[in-house]
């Protein structure tokens, strides 16, 4: 495997961890750079780490893990999206604690364990794949959560509905991704 290959699969596996990080960023009413460092860093973290668990695991959990990985990682970003949606509050910078922040981590890092099992086969180092998506996704998230921030005033008159329903939305791709492979 070949680094363009690797980069790609990052920037594939990045794309939920965008999505949400730029959920994070609409509902965030003053946001900071800690803000996006630190949505970057869980998102990225365990984007990095999946991988490894994926490959450490390749012989004996994959089956299982990989047959309910979209359905894990529905119901986790659907609740914490309905949660999002149905809040009153305007302030969501409390949203960002370790409470919240792993739940979404790992539902948007379940494909990162999946592309774990299938690593086992392509590369004899784990670490410089994972390395390289760990922070492609750190820099996605950030960049989402910066730009949602500045566009926010534009996209919706209440921008943490509008965050709720894009991991709502996101949680209903995952069940029709989970749906397809039964």
């Amino acid at each position: 495997m070949n680094a363009i290959e690797i980069i790609l699969i990052g920037i594939s596996l990045s794309c939920d961890a965008f999505a949400v990080a730029f959920s994070k960023g609409i509902s965030i009413k003053k946001i900071k750079i800690y803000h996006a460092i630190k949505i970057g860093l869980f998102f990225g973290i365990f984007q990095g780490i999946m991988p490894i668990i994926g490959y450490l695991l390749s012989n004996s959990l994959s089956i299982y893990l990989v047959r309910f990985s979209h359905l894990i990682g529905f119901i986790i970003l659907f609740v914490i999206g309905f949660n999002m949606y149905k809040s009153d509050t305007e302030e969501q910078n409390d949203l960002l604690d370790f409470k919240t922040m792993i739940p979404l981590s790992i539902g948007t890092s379940i494909d990162a364990l999946a592309v774990g099992f299938t690593l086992t086969f392509m590369v004899e180092s784990i670490y410089l794949p994972c390395i390289t998506i760990g922070f492609i996704t750190f820099t996605l998230s950030m960049f989402a959560v910066l730009f949602a921030n500045k566009i926010k005033d534009k996209v919706s008159s209440s921008p943490q509905k509008f965050g709720g329903l894009i991991l709502i939305l996101l949680s209903l791709k995952m069940l029709i991704e989970f749906l397809s492979l039964i």
